[in-house]
Formats: C-alpha cells, sequence, structure tokens
C-alpha cells in the first residue's frame, strides 16, 4: 500500500473551492454591500465583481423582494441564520432569476457568509410540468394547461347556443410576502385550503376550477350569470378569511385572503376568449387596487 503522504495547511489554496464552485457563494457586510464574490456570481448574473461590488445589493433585488430581504437582512443582523430564503436578483441584460440563499452571520465582525443557488432550471421544470399535466399535485385541480384548453371550447360551444360564460380569477392577497415570513410548507397548505374552499362554491355541472398560478386560481363557469357567480365568489371570499390563517404581514386584514376578478360575456362573432380573460384580470386588479379581500365584476 502506499504510505499516506501528509501536507502543510499552507499549500492549500481554499480559494480554489471558491472560485471553483457552481454555487454562488460571497461574503458581504451588514451595511448591505457584497465584500467578495466567486465566478459564479459573474457567470449567473452576468455582471462583473467590480459591479457587484460598486452597489448596495438591494440595488439587484427584485422591487416586489426588496421588504422581505430587507427583513431578512434584520433576522441576520440578530444573530439568526437564513436557511432557505429566496428571491430575484436582476440580471445584466434585464432578466431576473430566482436565488435561493443560506447564510450565516459573523456578529463580531458585521459580516454574513451567504450562499446562493440559482433556481431558473427548477421553475422552468415545474412550469413545464404544469403545461404537460392535467392535475395539480398540490390542490388536486386542474392545471393551467387545462383551464386554457377548456376556456377555449366552452367559448365555442356558448356561441353555439348563444349562452353566458364566465370567467373568475382568484388571486392570494400579497403571497409572495406570506411565503416568505412563513415558508413554503406553510404557503402550500394555505393553498391547499384556498383550493378546497373554492372546490365546495363552484361545483356546478361544467364548473371548472383550476390553479393557473402558484397562489392564482381559474374558474371557469358555463351557462352562468354575474350576478349568480358574484354571489358564490363572495360566499367564498368570506369563506377564506374566516379560516383565519395568519398573516401579519398582509396590511388590509392580519390573515389570508383573496381578491376576486369577474367577467361574463355571450360570446358573439368578432369577439375572443382572450378578451374576457384580460377583463377578468382587470377586475382582479381593480379588486386588489380598492384595497385587496374583495370581489370585482368588471363592468364593460
Amino acid at each position: 500500500m502506499p504510505s499516506r503522504r501528509l501536507y502543510s495547511k499552507d499549500v492549500f489554496d481554499l480559494g480554489q473551492f471558491f472560485n471553483l464552485s457552481h454555487d454562488m457563494l460571497c461574503i458581504a457586510s451588514m451595511d448591505g454591500y457584497f465584500q467578495l464574490v466567486n465566478r459564479a456570481f459573474e457567470d449567473t448574473l452576468g455582471y462583473n465583481t467590480d459591479e457587484l461590488l460598486a452597489k448596495p445589493f438591494l440595488e439587484f433585488v427584485h422591487p416586489d423582494d426588496i421588504e422581505s430581504t430587507l427583513r431578512e437582512m434584520e433576522n441576520l443582523a440578530g444573530g439568526a441564520p437564513t436557511l432557505a430564503f429566496e428571491n430575484r436578483y436582476r440580471c445584466a441584460d434585464g432578466n431576473y432569476k430566482r436565488l435561493r440563499w443560506i447564510a450565516y452571520p459573523k456578529a463580531e465582525d458585521s459580516l454574513i457568509y451567504a450562499v446562493a443557488r440559482d433556481m431558473s432550471e427548477r421553475d422552468r421544470l415545474i412550469d413545464r410540468l404544469r403545461t404537460i399535466s392535467p392535475i395539480d399535485g398540490l390542490t388536486g385541480l386542474a392545471t393551467r394547461s387545462v383551464f386554457d384548453r377548456q376556456l377555449t371550447k366552452e367559448w365555442n360551444r356558448e356561441q353555439r347556443f348563444h349562452q353566458p360564460l364566465t370567467v373568475a380569477l382568484v388571486d392570494a392577497d400579497q403571497f409572495g410576502d406570506y411565503n416568505a415570513e412563513h415558508g413554503h410548507t406553510a404557503g402550500d397548505e394555505a393553498i391547499r385550503a384556498i383550493a378546497s374552499v373554492l372546490r365546495k362554491h363552484f361545483h356546478n355541472a361544467g364548473d371548472l376550477v383550476a390553479r393557473i398560478d402558484g397562489d392564482k386560481f381559474g374558474l371557469l363557469l358555463p351557462g352562468e350569470s354575474k350576478e349568480a357567480v358574484s354571489v358564490a365568489a363572495e360566499n367564498a371570499r368570506a369563506e377564506i378569511e374566516r379560516l383565519d390563517i395568519p398573516h401579519p404581514l398582509e396590511k388590509s386584514a392580519p390573515r389570508v385572503t383573496v381578491s376576486i376578478g369577474i367577467s361574463t360575456a355571450i360570446p358573439a362573432d368578432g369577439m375572443e376568449a382572450a378578451g374576457l380573460l384580460r377583463q377578468a384580470r382587470t377586475a382582479v386588479q381593480s379588486a386588489k387596487d380598492d384595497g385587496r379581500n374583495r370581489v370585482a365584476v368588471h363592468s364593460g
């Protein structure tokens, strides 16, 4: 057997590990600047090291993620490590990538030692699975691909029979903040609870309830008037609020709530199903602009 050769630690170049890592390694100061980044930062985000060190790292964070990032910084300043925090960073080409962070503070030096991993490939895989699977694995509802196909099918059917078609979109309020504060496990439980309420209130023959994005749901309600759907939607909204799932960061109410937008049309020549969907999105945004936790009906 060959004899073991012992090396002095002086010959080890630990910087090689730092720069050869595919994960994004960095040391940051508590005042909000990167002090040292490895090559994976440059490769992932497209900036050179000087550009990354020159600006507060919050300038690279997606505007919608700044508040949750600041809260995470406060936790680190208080000595609590970050074990699975996600936010989006702007790349040199203007696009954003979702990063997952593990970070440990060193309070005596006011430094943070952190590892980030690019989750873009995971997100693309999840999106791909959602497009090809008919059933959402978390909620058991239909997926976005089913919703899109059924929207076209019902639009054509109601056009033939000159009957109304209603689309309702349901959006969990401030849910990015909820996930950041409570974690994705709690977020998944909240999404399942919302899905259960929607399934309970929209169960007529022909109704379709789908999860069309992470915290968004789409409802297709053929042959139903906007008045009937509005009543059912308000009942669902109120029951979701009564679930009393704590959400202290929600300004309108300290619990998980939803905003719902409704649009109804009798399909006719010259109209498109996509237009009905756009109107429902406009109604959701109106509900959010008016304070969230409410139902809005498109008035067109």
